[in-house]
């Protein structure tokens, strides 16, 4: 039970750490997508004056601005919800670092993908399939010495007598004694089988934990796969959008596009950013779940659990 104790504290190490770490990723995470919200926003806005201009001179008619204007304060109200979730991630951030940040840096890579892949391998060292199987292997010596006490007690005793006198002859003496109560049996039986009822529940915990902790090891390497995929494409998308922005707004003088166009392509580069920031954030969160599942999360940020013991 010391052991699965032991190990139960590398298991709430662990889980501090992932906590610390996401309350960094979404600190970073919420600051960088309000800054990319307001630069968009003040890069389209000048553009709507100018829509108000050709409006006035009967070159664009009021529909091409109220669909533009109606985009626009779409994305402005995102910043309302990100600012209570910047806070939120601020206070969780303080619990943790024992301050309230401005802003941080982008958090690095706590595992590389190599050694993601090898978690696998380690999966079994978990500390908390350490401590479940410890405490089980302890509930089986319970469950004994309860069976026991249910049994008499059967004791060998023997003795040896000295002679008083010279004529006298030693002789060894020996006996059995058996002992045996028969008023608390029915106490006994009880206790015998609330233990006996733990050792099934610890075991069903065991084998859950067993097949959840690989269940869900496996299941969060293929979501960092997936993400690693979607920011390929995101990439690609963000270039992309870019690009067509650009040529949009060269053809404006031309006459070949219009304005709403133009919006319309910015604000889609802005959703293709503003994704691939959050993706970035997840991808961190996950190397630090699944550190965290494994037990290997504490080591890679130099925490020593002997310390907290």
């Amino acid at each position: 039970r010391a052991f699965a104790a032991k190990a139960q504290v590398a298991v709430v190490g662990n889980e501090v750490g992932r906590e610390a770490l996401s309350a960094w990723s979404d600190v970073w995470l919420y600051n960088a997508r309000i800054d990319l919200l307001r630069s968009r926003v003040a890069e389209l806005e000048p553009w709507v004056d100018r829509i108000e201009q050709l409006i006035a001179s009967g070159v664009a008619n009021r529909s091409v601005l109220n669909a533009a204007e109606r985009q626009i304060i779409d994305i402005k109200l995102e910043e309302e919800s990100l600012q209570a979730s910047l806070l939120a991630a601020q206070e969780r951030f303080r619990k943790y670092f024992g301050f309230k940040p401005g802003r941080v840096p982008a958090p690095p890579a706590v595992f590389s993908e190599g050694e993601l892949l090898q978690l696998r391998s380690t999966w079994q060292d978990a500390p908390a399939l350490i401590a479940a199987a410890a405490e089980l292997v302890a509930t089986e010596s319970d469950v004994a010495a309860s069976e026991a006490r249910m049994k008499p007690r059967v004791m060998l005793s023997t003795g040896l007598n000295s002679p008083i006198s010279r004529n006298d002859e030693e002789y060894i003496t020996a006996g059995i004694v058996v002992e045996h109560s028969f008023f608390d049996g029915g106490r006994r039986r009880s206790q015998s089988d609330a233990v006996r009822e733990r050792l099934q529940s610890l075991r069903g915990d065991f084998e859950d934990t067993k097949s959840t902790g690989q269940a869900d090891l496996e299941a969060g390497l293929a979501q960092y796969k997936s993400i690693g995929s979607s920011l390929s494409l995101l990439n690609k998308q963000i270039e992309v959008s870019r690009e067509e922005a650009d040529s949009i707004r060269n053809q404006l003088g031309s006459g070949q596009s219009n304005l709403q166009q133009f919006v319309e392509a910015e604000i889609r580069n802005y959703q293709a950013q503003a994704r691939r920031l959050q993706l970035l954030a997840e991808q961190r969160k996950i190397e630090a779940s699944l550190g965290e599942l494994t037990g290997k999360l504490s080591p890679q940020l130099r925490v020593n659990i002997e310390d907290f013991l």
